[in-house]
């Protein structure tokens, strides 16, 4: 009994070394992801206070600065304002959600941070041009949209915006408890990761508005999908899994295969760059029944590499 028992907690061990569980859905995210629209195909999420403290941060928020965060328009905006982007947001939910027919899709999101709603709202009128900022009440909170603009936005606290289609952000508002849950909930726990930042969607609706288009033909493989969902994790290297349900086990091996290939004319058309050909080496395609999976890790050097080629590798 006892060789047994040994054999039995050795198993345990090693399994526990080599099955990365799926992280839990904390209460505080569902509390937020349960305000947005149930009915909602997309939905994703990015935690940048997670991100910052990321040994590797530091990478990606060199190239920011170089390209979004030095220049003198947007050292104005933070003087103004008191809000960089780099320090003060913290958490960032959107969801979307089809319309019938050709109607443009509603959008929503749900910005966490630092805010001085008063400076915000004072640089956003100063800066609308001839545009004025209409400004209406709801249930005791301001609604500001920009003429002509589309989707209104408010600060429900000075640590959330809440943006998008009126009727959205007023449901919102109305923090009324309802009886359904998300519907993309079941997707969003089939995540790996969702500390960092992830997407999940239902494909159909979106699918459902090219049908009639005259490159539908042309995408027929596109069209098994019938959702999907990445997730990203950026501790001491960066890990990229994604999964996608198709209709069928055969559409989903043509899928990946077409996937593959992919990633074969893009190492072809850069035979005589090994860290690129490296890079695309990292990018695993495989097929489970009707379900593929993606999955990319890459360590410090390799993520430096990445972004030294960025230009090159999004040109192929």
């Amino acid at each position: 009994m006892k060789t047994y028992s040994i054999i039995l907690l050795a198993f345990l061990l090693v399994a526990s070394c080599t099955i990365e569980e799926r992280e839990p859905l904390k209460g505080g995210m569902l509390s937020q992801l349960n305000k947005l629209p149930h009915d909602a195909s997309l939905v994703g999420y990015i935690n940048f206070k997670t991100i910052r403290q990321s040994s590797l941060y530091d990478l990606f928020q060199q190239n920011a600065e170089r390209e979004l965060f030095s220049s003198p328009e947007y050292e104005e905006f933070v003087t103004k304002t008191g809000f960089d982007l780099q320090k003060d947001m913290h958490e960032f939910y959107f969801a979307a959600v089809p319309q019938k027919e050709d109607k443009p899709i509603n959008g929503i999101f749900i910005a966490r941070g630092d805010y001085d709603p008063e400076k915000l709202i004072d640089y956003i009128q100063k800066n609308a041009g001839e545009k004025d900022l209409t400004i209406s009440e709801y249930r005791s909170v301001s609604l500001y949209q920009i003429e002509d603009g589309n989707m209104v936005f408010c600060f429900k606290d000075s640590n959330t915006i809440i943006g998008g289609k009126e009727e959205l952000v007023k449901h919102i508002l109305d923090e009324q408890k309802q009886d359904t849950q998300l519907g993309l909930l079941p997707q969003i726990k089939k995540l790996k990761y969702k500390n960092w930042a992830w997407m999940a969607m239902q494909a159909e609706p979106f699918i459902a508005k090219i049908k009639d288009r005259p490159y539908a033909d042309r995408m027929q493989g596109l069209q098994s999908i019938m959702d999907a969902g990445f997730a990203l994790k950026l501790s001491e290297k960066l890990i990229v899994d994604g999964y996608c349900t198709c209709t069928d086990a055969d559409k989903a091996k043509l899928l990946m295969e077409a996937a593959k290939g992919a990633i074969a004319a893009a190492k072809l058309s850069m035979s005589n760059d090994r860290d690129a050909i490296d890079i695309l080496n990292k990018i695993a395609v495989e097929t489970d029944d009707n379900i593929i999976t993606t999955n990319a890790e890459m360590e410090r050097a390799e993520i430096e590499k990445m972004l030294a080629k960025r230009q090159s590798m999004l040109s192929i």
